[in-house]
């Protein structure tokens, strides 16, 4: 028996090179199993008969180190037929065992019948073929579940058509006709760049809006006077003349024309011709500021042919968004005009702040 033995396993060690091939199962019912075709010689010659082979996998080479691998690790085949030398058998050590590191096969054979297995030396490292049985663990990310965590990155993504992106995108740069967006838009993509109006009108270079509250009530009998208040005409007057100033903003007096009438031009400044007499007794002016300013005192005062008169009214702003209120109404600076005089608003400022509204009523009864 240990000549025989002997034998044995000097056929056996002269084992001739072995080949691996993955089955030719379609690719739509691959499993784990992988055909191990190869060629035995005995003394030389083509082995011939039946023998029992066991397989086991290892991560290293040598016989006699390394551990086990798969699940089974072990595959035994037993009354394998080898005909002129050569054989082929299924192996199936489970999708597990090939995670991507080497792996060997460790063989023992023995006649059919003997009582123990004789192991060849050394392993046989598999080649890459197996490894494809590796994609059995990739059916998770078919339908990018959420087992699929950080496996498709931006590198992966060339493009997205925008019309099969459906819910919410957050941090989005780049946005064509979007619907429902939320948050922060920047100004060069059509956005506010701010999450309020007020910072929205300074990004957007809109000023500050003024806050203008009239007092009283409006209605189809009274008119908003200069001095942001709702008001009835006097009895028996015949001349309301209502007039606004826009961001003069300037040292140099602005000259206005009274509403309605004809106007001309009188030493350079714009005046209204009258076309009945009458005698202007009141004015009323109201005005806010788009920058603060330590104190401006703006002036409205009526010119008739070309001089000022004493009717006039100064307005002392300093705050922004506060409107600031004035008027005239002393009898002892109303005058009188005959048909044809001129009449015009005069307007000064201090200090030439930036002015958003500045409304004036001026009666003439």
């Amino acid at each position: 028996m240990p000549n025989t033995l002997r034998l044995f396993t000097f056929r056996f060690l002269s084992i001739a090179c072995f080949a691996l091939f993955l089955s030719t199962v379609p690719a739509y019912c691959q499993t784990n199993i992988f055909t191990y075709q190869g060629r035995l010689t005995d003394t030389g010659t083509p082995a011939t008969g039946t023998y029992d082979m066991q397989f086991k996998l290892y991560d290293t080479a040598t016989v006699g180190t390394g551990t086990l691998q798969g699940s089974p690790n072990t595959v035994t085949n037993a009354a394998v037929l080898v005909t002129n030398g050569v054989f082929t058998v299924l192996l199936n050590f489970g999708g597990s065992a090939f995670p991507g590191a080497d792996r060997f096969v460790e063989i023992n054979v023995r006649h059919t019948g003997d009582p123990s297995y004789t192991t060849l030396a050394p392993r046989y490292q598999l080649t890459s073929t197996p490894y494809s049985l590796r994609t059995l663990s990739a059916t998770a990310a078919d339908s990018l579940s959420a087992a699929c965590v950080g496996c498709v990155v931006d590198a992966d993504i060339n493009t997205v058509s925008g019309s099969k992106v459906t819910g919410a995108v957050a941090n989005a740069t780049t946005a064509v006709n979007a619907g429902n967006v939320t948050g922060t838009i920047a100004v060069a993509n059509g956005g506010t760049g701010a999450g309020n109006a007020a910072t929205a009108r300074t990004n957007l270079g809109l000023g500050t809006l003024a806050i203008v509250t009239p007092s009283g009530t409006g209605s189809s009998s009274n008119f908003l006077r200069g001095d942001n208040a709702w008001a009835v005409p006097a009895a028996a007057a015949n001349n309301s003349f209502f007039n606004q100033f826009s961001n003069p903003g300037n040292l140099t007096p602005v000259f206005s024309a009274l509403s309605g009438g004809t106007t001309n031009t009188l030493l350079g400044a714009v005046a209204n011709s009258m076309a009945s007499p009458c005698t202007f007794d009141a004015i009323y002016v109201s005005g806010a500021i788009t920058s603060n300013a330590a104190a401006d005192a703006i002036t409205l005062t009526l010119i008739k042919n070309g001089s000022a008169t004493s009717l006039a009214t100064t307005i002392n702003v300093s705050t922004i968004n506060i409107t600031v209120t004035g008027s005239d109404t002393n009898a002892a600076h109303s005058f009188s005009v005959a048909a044809g005089d001129t009449v015009a608003i005069k307007l000064t400022q201090t200090s030439g702040t930036p002015i958003v509204r500045l409304a004036t009523t001026v009666h003439c009864q």
